[in-house]
């Protein structure tokens, strides 16, 4: 069980929860978590002083509703699910204000197959992360009790109540390709670069600093008629393109390259896109898609000797490696 922490972001000092003559308030904490789909195991509780002073932070298992205290005042309240600690994919950065707490992706190394590219920074997908963030709101403690380090009881002190609903964070991406020969494709391999490497809780707007994505989910469809066509889609998760990269959308501003390695074990066939005016962000959806504009081509090989020619999403065929992390 996580217990109820209330203190201060700066340093990490942790704050007792009454301070002699300061005067705390009750505040009741409704949250709406039906953009994840279930209850999480725990929450994490934000009051940011519209004052500029140090915010309060809360960490709890009671996920519906909680009781938390703070200082009268105005207040933006973030709420987020999981603990800070809890992530595995993400760390956090810059809680001490609203307008700067951001989840920013951890460096992922990666196996790549020996190619001399500069891919940039790999990072992991993100974990399913949703937040909510409700401004301007006032805490007024309509009493004349005062709660004290050495009197905590508020029983003539009416709470103030604050609904919270969360919205996603994480988007769902999609790399749609048409390939001709696709039966000649044994793996493909793939990234794309101009992500977000992080987001910010209270807008949900992707961080401005880049990072390159490597989907690790690979599947092919082919056509009825012809077994020789047929459609290739990547999957990924991430924190969506930066705000910068959205109000112009120029194709430089992404690439997507994709290395095919054909049956016979050898043949790598290479293609580089700029990819920066593919990309539809669809903010409602939490969705990025990029539909390959042209038809990828594969040569016709021989599958080599012993092995059955058909799509493999292992790339354990491919040879020689190379670690990345930049």
């Amino acid at each position: 069980m996580i217990p109820m922490i209330g203190h201060l972001m700066c340093g990490c000092e942790l704050r007792e929860l009454y301070y002699e003559s300061e005067t705390l308030v009750p505040v009741i904490v409704n949250m709406n978590w039906n953009a994840l789909g279930t209850e999480p195991d725990g929450a994490s509780i934000y009051f940011y002083p519209e004052s500029g002073d140090n915010c309060w932070s809360f960490e709890t298992n009671e996920v519906a509703s909680e009781e938390v205290y703070v200082p009268s005042g105005f207040y933006t309240v973030l709420v987020f699910n999981r603990t800070t600690e809890e992530f595995g994919s993400m760390h956090f950065r810059d809680m001490n204000y609203a307008e700067s707490a951001a989840a920013v992706l951890y460096d992922k190394s990666y196996s790549w197959p020996a190619s001399g590219d500069t891919v940039g920074r790999t990072v992991y997908e993100p974990e399913r992360i949703v937040s909510g963030c409700v401004t301007h709101f006032e805490v007024r403690g309509i009493s004349s009790k005062i709660i004290t380090k050495s009197d905590s009881s508020a029983s003539t002190v009416t709470p103030d109540t604050v609904n919270v609903r969360t919205q996603d964070m994480v988007y769902d991406g999609t790399v749609t390709i048409r390939i001709n020969g696709i039966q000649n494709m044994k793996s493909v391999h793939g990234y794309i670069t101009g992500m977000s490497e992080g987001e910010y809780l209270s807008s949900r707007i992707g961080t401005d600093t880049v990072a390159t994505f490597v989907p690790q989910s690979w599947k092919e469809s082919r056509d009825d008629a012809d077994y020789t066509k047929g459609w290739l889609y990547g999957q990924f998760s991430c924190f969506g393109l930066p705000e910068k990269f959205l109000s112009d959308m120029k194709p430089e501003n992404n690439s997507l390259v994709l290395e095919f390695l054909l049956v016979d074990n050898k043949t790598v066939e290479k293609r580089r896109y700029e990819a920066g005016d593919m990309i539809v962000q669809d903010g409602t959806e939490f969705t990025v898609s990029i539909v390959l504009e042209s038809e990828v081509t594969l040569p016709d090989v021989k599958p080599a000797e012993g092995s059955e020619a058909g799509f493999d999403v292992d790339i354990e065929d491919w040879g020689d490696y190379t670690d990345i992390t930049l």
